[in-house]
């Protein structure tokens, strides 16, 4: 089974990689932040969310270790800290 897709909030590129990925992921990390100039930081979804706040442990696979970052929507400039 290979990644198919990736979500992208600023700088971050967040993954949801599966079990199967575990030997892979820190390459999969460097292949996405080698292939887009835009994303500097790649993480990994650790386990499901299942606390009130729906806060996710994630894992830094690539990358600067930078988890807050500028989203733009809708003219608007929001400061989220992943």
């Amino acid at each position: 089974m290979i990644p198919s897709s990736f979500e992208v909030v600023g700088h971050i590129a967040h993954l949801n990689l599966f079990p199967c990925h575990e030997k892979y992921k820190k390459i999969i990390g460097q292949v996405l932040l080698d292939k887009n100039p835009l994303i500097k930081t790649v993480v990994n979804k650790c386990e499901k969310l299942e606390n009130v706040y729906r806060n996710p442990t994630l894992e830094l696979l690539a990358g600067r270790p930078d988890f807050v970052a500028d989203q733009k929507e809708g003219g608007c400039v929001f400061k989220v800290d992943f």
